[in-house]
């Protein structure tokens, strides 16, 4: 925190904050008409004045409140009465005054629930970008209480107590779609021309290239060469097919065009029109101003927070109002999502192995000036899209080798999130987390596909230990599956456009986790968990799952089958979708390997994959894999979906739409 002077006030009036001359109040950016409060159960306004210690009294229809601000910074915060006691509720004003000057007021204020999106580049996703955005546009016109908010995207070494203002910070995707790529970064540079393996975007415009026979070291130590740095290498991975391949990627600042399309074979649909202009950032927009001129801010905003929030709307609360926070910067790492306090206190392996980053990729700059200023506005719950940027985890940009990936993304989430939660101080507020979908190219053969290079598989097993897991006293955490949701959109493989069908799985957990509906008000928002597994005489493998998430029996579905509800093209499920033919080759889901040591990194571990002729699915939540003629050894391990993507995936014969997790077994 600063102290608070008249230079300091000088400067902010220059860079064009909304602070009035003649008040001493100052109050943060998120205060200002059309606000949405989170109604319940606790709820604060907070700001400073200056001169520091002066009075501050708010009234309307919140109440009537006075405190004095921090004598040393200027800060001042107050808790509100319940909503019990607000009045005027449809259309509420209420005023900030410090001891001089007039007051500073909000009106059109409602109280209603507060959902705060942030992540990556697929939370910053546009609508215009998803399936059908037309038609999931127009149902904006049923919930006229929705409130939108842009954070300008930005950040800084210290935390800030407000939003970094505008021209110096954008929001949407709309304002990075037009990057103009150099021209000498419109193809990835290898290290070996004649070895380059593939010119394709990767992630946010990174290019891929790769050399053979490098050792790990001789990996890291190329990436960090000068002339690798200058072309902005940050990852490698060290790849077990082909062996001793080294990859490396370039970031390109920008995500590059081509047609989008679907993962199933289908033919490729025509890209989206041209983004409208960017929108403005740091203040509240209606439902009736977003769906103005052809709707052209809403299809600017979050398609991911949107949809979500829209679909618990369908599901259960109607039309109560609903805040959308935006806050999100494409091929960022959690890092700097983190404040400097979660980072130290995180534990191994994060603390003092945080990679050295840049921009929004500093440890906690996105942090300081994109969640800090939010800190004390309470929400409902957090919607979170994040971790392709820390996919790979084998090596850090400062050289830092990580032994257990899974653990380093998982310690560093759990480590967030628990910061967030005692920074605002409302209690354990649910957060519903996206897990990580396919992210290959259309086409590509799993069976070759190398999971390492992606790091995808280690993500999504940290992601998945953050959901609410059996016996568990509560759920405030759920984690929405989507390994069968991959394709192609015009940003790339790596942003499916389907966050349709992915927005209605994190509502279904965000409906039981924040709003506590179970199955007989809405439909089960998991897959199958697994409870179990049992390595028998023989090599036999038993998967056991909770009763309550298999129910009907288990079964396999094919990811691609024209109308299934996996394949997200008209939300029709085919209950029968029971494959035989998917699950074979290489897109078979369950692999078995006797390798000694089946999680090692960086080691060419040998998986084989099950048949479906070796899938016993039973009739209840249990089913059998057979690994006699596939292994010649006892198996030492068994996984499901640790992949780039599968074929088909494992459901349940009653709760049709949502498959398993990837899961990987060690025995």
């Amino acid at each position: 925190m600063f102290s608070v002077s008249a230079t300091r006030y000088g400067v902010l009036m220059l860079l064009g904050q909304i602070y009035v001359v003649s008040t001493n109040v100052l109050l943060p950016k998120w205060f200002s008409n059309n606000m949405v409060l989170q109604d319940g159960p606790i709820t604060f306004l907070a700001g400073i004045t200056m001169p520091a210690g002066e009075k501050v009294s708010v009234s309307g229809d919140v109440g009537s409140y006075t405190t004095v601000s921090d004598n040393d910074n200027g800060h001042w915060k107050i808790t509100l009465e319940s909503s019990s006691k607000w009045t005027n509720k449809g259309n509420m004003t209420i005023s900030v005054i410090g001891s001089t000057g007039p007051p500073v007021v909000a009106t059109n204020v409602l109280p209603g629930d507060v959902f705060f999106c942030s992540g990556q580049s697929n939370m910053l996703f546009s609508l215009h970008q998803a399936l059908n955005y037309t038609a999931e546009a127009a149902t904006l016109a049923t919930f006229p209480n929705f409130r939108f908010f842009m954070t300008a995207r930005a950040t800084n070494s210290t935390p800030q107590w407000d939003l970094t203002p505008q021209p110096l910070a954008a929001c949407d995707a709309a304002a990075t779609t037009n990057v103009v790529v150099p021209a000498h970064e419109t193809h990835a540079t290898t290290c070996n021309t004649s070895e380059f393996l593939n010119n394709t975007d990767f992630h946010d415009g990174q290019g891929l290239g790769h050399a053979p026979g490098m050792s790990a070291a001789d990996c890291c130590a190329q990436c960090s060469s000068p002339s690798w740095a200058a072309k902005g290498c940050k990852f490698f991975t060290f790849a077990s097919a082909p062996p001793g391949t080294c990859w490396f990627k370039e970031d390109h600042n920008g995500p590059k065009h081509s047609p989008g399309s679907i993962s199933g074979g289908v033919a490729p649909l025509p890209p989206p029109p041209p983004p409208p202009p960017p929108k403005p950032c740091n203040r509240w927009v209606t439902a009736t101003e977003a769906s103005a001129n052809n709707a052209n801010f809403l299809l600017s905003f979050s398609a991911v927070c949107f949809l979500t929030v829209r679909n618990i709307a369908l599901m259960h609360t109607g039309d109560r109002p609903m805040a959308l926070i935006q806050s999100a910067w494409g091929g960022s790492r959690v890092e700097a999502w983190m404040s400097k306090a979660a980072i130290d206190t995180a534990g191994a392996p994060v603390t003092g192995n945080v990679p050295v980053g840049t921009g929004p990729n500093a440890a906690s700059g996105l942090f300081n000036g994109m969640v800090n200023p939010w800190t004390n506005f309470s929400i409902k719950a957090a919607l979170w899209y994040q971790g392709e940027a820390n996919a790979d985890q084998s090596c850090q940009t400062n050289g830092t080798a990580h032994s257990d990936p899974i653990a380093y993304y998982a310690t560093a989430y759990a480590s967030m999130v628990r910061d967030w939660r005692n920074s605002k101080g409302v209690g354990s507020f649910p957060i519903g987390t996206m897990q990580l979908p396919p992210s290959v190219k259309t086409g590509t053969n799993p069976a070759v596909s190398n999971p390492l290079w992606a790091g995808r598989p280690d993500i999504r097993a940290a992601q998945a230990v953050s959901a609410a897991h059996p016996g568990n006293s509560t759920d405030v955490s759920g984690v929405a599956v989507t390994i069968d949701l991959g394709g192609s959109s015009n940003w790339g493989f790596d942003h499916p456009p389907n966050k349709n069908e992915m927005s209605r799985r994190l509502a279904l957990q965000v409906l039981h986790d924040a709003y506590g509906l179970n199955e007989s008000d809405i439909p089960l928002w998991t897959g199958p968990v697994l409870e179990s597994a049992t390595l028998q005489a023989g090599g036999d493998i038993v998967l056991t799952f909770t009763a309550k998430t298999a129910g009907g029996g288990l079964a396999l579905n094919d990811v691609k089958a024209p109308g299934s509800c996996n394949d997200g093209r008209d939300g029709v499920c085919v209950p029968d979708n029971n494959c035989t033919l998917c699950c074979d080759g290489g897109g078979a889901p369950f692999e078995v390997t006797t390798a000694t040591n089946p999680t090692a990194i960086g080691v060419n571990v040998s998986w084989m994959r099950v048949p479906r002729s070796h899938i016993d699915l039973g009739k209840d939540n249990t089913m059998r894999l057979s690994t006699s003629g596939i292994v010649s050894a006892t198996p030492t391990a068994v996984r499901y979906a640790w992949t780039d993507f599968v074929d088909c995936v494992l459901g349940s014969v009653q709760h049709v739409g949502i498959p398993a997790g990837p899961f990987r077994i060690v025995f």
